[in-house]
């Protein structure tokens, strides 16, 4: 069911084509050193290009470290189809409501938001405002001590 979740969404986002050799798709990713990734600060982006580049860090036992702001898109390290993530006591994932912008205007779209819901686990779910609540101006944070509390489901921490 998530799949198919992301599967339509990514058909609404544009993708861009450039990026780095690490990460073809997220030009923004840090490059990969003896087999991980650290995370001191990502802004989001294209979420297309972001779930490709973690699934990808996956399929090659690539370890994502978030040491600081995981912003936007970037939350979906801790998507549940990830395996190879852990998170510092530094790191924090802020989360926010899906938008276009265009021409000075924003407009929510909140179908977008609930796709992305759906993206994480339950457990992160339940630590986190309903997405209905969500707006695109405003973040919701779920700190790494916050994540590592979560019940049910073991967060590595770095």
């Amino acid at each position: 069911m998530r799949v198919l979740l992301l599967s339509l969404l990514f058909l609404c986002v544009a993708c861009s084509p450039e990026g780095s050799v690490d990460s073809p798709l997220d030009p923004r990713m840090p490059p990969v050193v003896d087999g991980e990734v650290t995370i001191q600060y990502h802004p989001g982006g294209f979420i297309n290009n972001i779930w490709q580049t973690f699934m990808d860090f996956d399929s090659r036992s690539i370890m994502v470290r978030v040491t600081g702001g995981c912003y936007s898109a970037c939350t979906m390290a801790i998507a549940e189809q990830l395996r190879l993530n852990c998170t510092t006591w530094t790191g924090s994932y802020h989360f926010h409501g899906a938008a276009i912008r265009t021409f000075g205007r924003v407009i929510e779209v909140d179908d977008r938001t609930t796709v992305m819901w759906h993206v994480y686990p339950k457990e992160v779910q339940d630590a986190l405002p309903p997405p209905e609540e969500w707006v695109s101006t405003k973040w919701n944070v779920l700190s790494s001590r916050e994540l590592n509390a979560v019940q049910g489901r073991k967060y590595r921490s770095c």
